[in-house]
């Protein structure tokens, strides 16, 4: 019972006890509460369509990197629940190079220049990048989709989607059910879209760069990563 469980807790027979203040079984300790956070190997990331005909090219998809102000939205959206990574491991694990890592943080003249140097740029004057195809600009026209599940999910989307609309990139923002949002990326209906995956503790990315990974919704066909992080997980410490 609650009152069983309350005298062992305070004769220390009992080391934790899991209780909600907030549910109908609340053992009554007290009103005082503290919030914990703790690392984990869930990640939020950008996915890009290998098929887009703006993404498949790898000067975009490196500049995007540029693109995500991580800093505001793990302390502004995520009310600091989460940390900010550029790499694909918790930056609490020694497998997080610190040093690697800063070269990717958000920098928008980076992420403009880039592009630029890709020829990607208002070559029309109408407030829109474009990019060249045999010499012709084409207007860059992205799809992005988000799981309607999660308003963080969702209210990160929007800020991306709207640093992107800034920098004069077209796109448009479907908040999808999850039925439809696991439809369009196994019918591979999107540019862009945002994820999160529990990775394994040694951070193996198989299934999500791999040609037959289960999570491959990109269609990345790079045959050296498989070498790549087969090398990485034979490696030694």
């Amino acid at each position: 019972t609650a009152e069983e469980t309350i005298m062992a807790f305070e004769d220390a027979e009992l080391d934790l006890v899991v209780n909600d203040p907030t549910g109908i079984s609340n053992l009554g300790f007290g009103n005082a509460n503290q919030t914990r956070y703790f690392n984990t190997t869930s990640m939020h990331y950008l996915g890009f369509n290998m098929n887009s005909s703006f993404l498949k090219y790898t000067a975009p998809r490196y500049a995007l990197n540029f693109a995500v102000d991580r800093s505001y939205i793990v302390s502004e959206l995520m009310e600091g629940c989460a940390v900010e990574s550029t790499l694909p491991a918790n930056p609490a694990s020694y497998l997080y190079n610190t040093e690697y890592a800063e070269n990717y943080l958000y920098d928008l003249e980076k992420c403009l220049r880039i592009l630029e140097n890709a020829d990607v740029k208002d070559h029309d004057d109408d407030g829109k990048l474009e990019y060249l195809v045999t010499g012709i600009p084409i207007e860059i026209d992205l799809t992005f989709i988000v799981n309607n599940d999660s308003i963080v999910k969702v209210q990160a989307a929007r800020r991306i989607t709207e640093t992107l609309k800034n920098m004069g990139i077209t796109v448009k923002l479907r908040e999808l059910s999850w039925d439809d949002y696991i439809t369009a990326l196994e019918d591979g209906d999107f540019d862009i879209y945002y994820g999160e995956v529990k990775l394994t503790e040694d951070f193996d990315l198989s299934s999500l760069l791999l040609e037959e990974g289960s999570l491959n919704y990109c269609n990345i066909k790079v045959p050296s990563y498989e070498k790549f992080i087969s090398d990485y997980l034979c490696a030694s410490e």
